[in-house]
């Protein structure tokens, strides 16, 4: 194969990397917004609840139905849930930066290609 091939070949596969990477990136982003806003809407949550007396029992959403449960147990469910949210925020985030660590040694093997190209 002659080097004009090999760098086309190369070009083409990292132009589909950087594609699909940020196709990858725009996805983990939107999931990340969206669980960024369940944990809003918990805290806002957890905060109003937080006014009521204690011993005062609250229903969960559940589906299509509502639970009664005490207010200790909707308040943990809450904090759990949103324990959850960070936890998988935080494994989006380490997603992406691999995947952009992948492109970027993508793009330094075509450059690498370039510079023997040049060499020869």
């Amino acid at each position: 194969m002659s080097s004009d091939q090999e760098l086309t070949t190369a070009f083409a596969e990292l132009q589909a990397k950087m594609v699909e990477t940020n196709q990858r990136v725009r996805v983990a982003e939107g999931q990340m917004m969206a669980l960024k806003r369940s944990i809003a809407r918990s805290q806002l949550t957890e905060k109003e609840i937080a006014g009521l007396p204690e011993d005062i029992n609250m229903y969960k959403g559940v589906g299509r139905m509502f639970l009664l449960q005490p207010q200790s147990e909707l308040r943990t469910a809450l904090q759990q849930q949103q324990r959850e949210a960070e936890d998988r925020i935080k494994e989006i985030q380490a997603n992406i930066s691999y995947w952009e660590r992948g492109l970027k040694e993508s793009e330094e093997g075509v450059r690498e290609l370039l510079t023997q190209r040049k060499n020869k």
